[in-house]
């Protein structure tokens, strides 16, 4: 199924008085790149989070945030580390006198520092913290995957109409196409007639350049290209382990034969067609560039 890179996924569990909160948000990326927010309990855990991430996610830019709060006897597990307060204050009074400056270090500015205050997080062991932590991540990404996937449906079902309606504007083109090569060689003979005035023809030669000029002009084996290129992409985008690289790659080759198709036939109508083509194949390339 594919799913979209852009997505969003929070979930919460407490649990020996302490609640975990995870959130996890995506965006558009070429590579799997993961970003942690992690209390410093979790630190030694990143390693194993990013695989846990790769489980899920495959390409995109993806930020995953921690938090563990006490929720229960808080007020009582709160404190402070003075060796860390302690050396504030000491490079605060150094500061002011290498420079001459006031000291305006005080209490307040001192609680600003997260270092400063302790037992506020992770007040349970650092091993029962990340089996909650883990449980929460996972719940997270799946909830982020789901909705990635209904957006990927929603892509889908966007997609869909759009081939349809290229295969309609293909069918178009390969029904005008016959007409228009013939009244071109009808206006070429004319032109030619006018050229030469009453001097002969050569008809064997006239109908052979004729024949060349109808091959070089004719799209057909650029339309089944094409209706080719359109079911291999159905194809993959139905696929469960579709990538949003390959179709974008598919999209580029669609895109050279309605180029080749809007040069071969100089005519007015058919031009038309080719742009409405372009443009449904600009915005698939917006949407397949969103896909994982």
């Amino acid at each position: 199924m594919v799913k979209s890179m852009t997505g969003f996924g929070r979930a919460e569990q407490s649990g020996n008085g302490s609640t975990v909160t995870v959130e996890v948000h995506s965006v558009n990326g070429r590579f799997l790149d993961v970003r942690l927010k992690l209390p410093k309990a979790l630190y030694e855990y990143e390693s194993e989070l990013r695989k846990i991430a790769q489980d899920y996610i495959r390409r995109g830019k993806v930020f995953i945030t921690i938090n563990c709060n006490r929720v229960a006897g808080r007020a009582e597990s709160i404190g402070i580390d003075f060796g860390v307060a302690d050396k504030y204050v000491e490079l605060s009074r150094e500061i002011a006198e290498r420079y001459d400056i006031d000291n305006n270090m005080d209490a307040k500015t001192l609680m600003t520092f997260s270092d400063v205050i302790i037992g506020n997080q992770e007040d349970i062991g650092d091993g029962e913290l990340w089996d909650l932590a883990k449980k929460v991540v996972q719940s997270a990404l799946e909830i982020h995957t789901a909705m990635r996937e209904d957006e990927g449906v929603a892509i889908g079902r966007d997609i869909k109409v759009r081939l349809d309606t290229i295969n309609e504007y293909l069918n178009r083109i390969e029904k005008q196409t016959p007409e228009i090569i013939e009244i071109n060689k009808e206006r070429l003979r004319k032109r030619i007639d006018t050229l030469i005035g009453n001097d002969t023809v050569d008809e064997i030669r006239l109908g052979m350049e004729l024949a060349l000029y109808a091959d070089r002009v004719d799209v057909t084996e650029e339309c089944v290209r094409f209706r080719s290129h359109n079911k291999q992409f159905a194809r993959e985008f139905a696929h469960e382990s579709a990538s949003g690289k390959k179709l974008v790659f598919l999209l580029q080759e669609m895109n050279r034969e309605a180029n080749t198709i809007g040069s071969k036939i100089m005519d007015a109508d058919i031009a038309q067609l080719v742009v409405q083509i372009k443009e449904e194949l600009e915005k698939m390339r917006e949407q397949a560039e969103n896909m994982e």
